[in-house]
């Protein structure tokens, strides 16, 4: 009888502790998302042209700009949103876009 005890106290034991903590994946390889505003008034972001009814353009209130770009939705069920906190860089005249 002890034995079943101590088996069943076990089973509780590992499924406890299992529910307990999630691992979570830490990406290191990542980037800061940039969305990129060229001396044109053309957008980019991720090496695509965004148009410029899909984007609104905002101050971070550190000096800064930030950015929400519109996300469609494929498949309708929700309704289309904005991915915000993105952001800004104005290339000037003579300032060519960073090499990673």
């Amino acid at each position: 009888m002890n034995r079943l005890k101590f088996v069943i106290f076990l089973l509780i034991l590992c499924g406890i502790s299992a529910c307990a903590s999630r691992p979570e994946i830490v990406r290191h390889d990542k980037a800061p998302d940039i969305l990129t505003v060229h001396r044109d008034g053309t957008l980019e972001f991720r090496n695509r042209l965004l148009h410029e009814d899909d984007v609104i353009i905002y101050s971070d209130g550190r000096g800064g700009e930030r950015a929400a770009v519109k996300v469609r939705v494929p498949f309708r069920t929700h309704g289309d949103f904005y991915r915000d906190s993105i952001v800004v860089e104005r290339l000037g005249q003579d300032e060519i876009p960073a090499q990673n």
